[in-house]
């Protein structure tokens, strides 16, 4: 049995996300007497587009109990939202079979910070934040040691309540053909308070790929969204950290693989989002992806932003850097869709990149402003009233 699957957003303190399920896991293995190995699942993959893994997919349709560190960026993800949302019908479920309401859905505040209003209302299930002791943020109470004790104290509580609602509330599994890629962000708020998209577009290679093109491969993953530029000094995926800045902003995020470039642009400019490009120079000697830029730049309606760190720590790169930025002169070469402030060269800090990042996200807003479309309300929708002032 899974006890408990814990969600949280892309880029939240990873290191203490970590640690706080390896203490929550080992008290729930104590409590269940069994091995603290699958007593529970971290839901910790940064990307927040449609690529869910086979166990994760497994964990939210079979878990007992499902935990949200709930921050600001927690509600704008498409991710969490989604898994919510599954978590949240089988509790619906379980509810209409038995009468009985499981308190399985469990909300703790991570970072209390700028949390919507409704935030754990109106989403399937309406539930109560648990907060750590004292009020306290649970990330504030990992990070001082002085907190120790209240720490633990409040770890062994809600492995308490985990066990408790897993052994005497058993929820059923997911009904077959529950799929993650298609579920319903559960995440919906008012008119107004809806968060605008920025879609963040890894053109990376994957570790292996890149071992044909250069010697040090210590930036690169699995995947090309595992790109960490800065490693090892900042050695967090750049996307994950790029989530992290959009959120800032109060905008929604998603990471997407180079694949779906031309879709998440066309589909973006019909809705008044915005695509920003992470893109590794080195991928211009990948055939497949050097393409796909050059593809890209000629697409008359593109309207999207591009980055390019390059630690300035890498000395590979550093020794490289001329005959990289004509590569990646050539590959938007001949596009007259692109203006040059668009295209960021020469990030060599993730505090650069920060800086870069925010100015494009708020540009892209400024021109989406200016110049996007203009959605009208459907025939028979209801707005928010308009206030009045009333005469003297």
């Amino acid at each position: 049995m899974t006890y408990f699957f814990l969600s949280h957003a892309p880029g939240e303190d990873e290191p203490f996300v970590k640690r706080f399920f390896a203490d929550l896991s080992d008290q729930v293995s104590r409590r269940a007497g069994r091995d603290s190995s699958g007593v529970g699942f971290l839901d910790s993959s940064m990307l927040d587009g449609p690529q869910w893994p086979a166990d994760a997919h497994t964990a939210i349709t079979t878990c007992q109990t499902f935990i949200a560190l709930c921050s600001r960026r927690y509600f704008l993800s498409d991710r969490c939202g989604r898994a919510w949302g599954i978590f949240a019908d089988r509790v619906r479920r379980h509810e209409i079979e038995t009468g009985v309401r499981a308190p399985a859905l469990i909300p703790v505040i991570w970072s209390g910070g700028g949390l919507p209003n409704g935030a754990f209302h109106g989403h399937g299930v309406d539930v109560t934040p648990h907060h750590a002791p004292g009020g306290e943020d649970l990330r504030v109470l990992l990070r001082l040691r002085r907190n120790h004790t209240a720490y633990r104290a409040f770890v062994t509580s809600l492995a308490h309540r985990v066990v408790d609602v897993a052994h005497k509330q058993r929820l059923p599994s997911a009904p077959p053909g529950t799929n993650l890629e298609s579920a319903e962000n559960a995440f919906h708020w008012d008119e107004g308070e809806h968060p605008q998209r920025v879609y963040f577009v890894v053109v990376a290679g994957t570790r292996q790929q890149m071992r044909e093109v250069r010697r040090d491969v210590q930036f690169y993953g699995d995947r090309g969204e595992d790109w960490a530029p800065f490693c090892p000094t900042v050695p967090e995926p750049i996307a994950e950290h790029a989530c992290g800045v959009a959120a800032d902003q109060l905008l929604g995020s998603e990471v997407v693989s180079a694949e779906g470039m031309p879709q998440y642009v066309a589909a973006a400019r019909e809705r008044n989002e915005i695509v920003v490009l992470l893109v590794d120079a080195w991928a211009t000697r990948l055939t497949e992806l050097r393409q796909a830029l050059q593809d890209l730049a000629q697409r008359q309606d593109a309207d999207f932003a591009v980055l390019v760190p390059a630690n300035g720590e890498d000395t590979e790169t550093v020794s490289q850097s001329g005959e990289l930025r004509k590569a990646m002169a050539r590959a938007f070469d001949g596009s007259d869709s692109r203006p040059a402030a668009t295209l960021t060269m020469d990030i060599r800090s993730m505090e650069g990149f920060d800086k870069d990042l925010g100015r494009v996200l708020a540009d892209a807003r400024h021109r989406i402003y200016r110049t996007g479309r203009v959605f009208r309300r459907p025939v028979g929708s209801r707005g928010r009233q308009r206030p009045i002032l009333g005469g003297p």
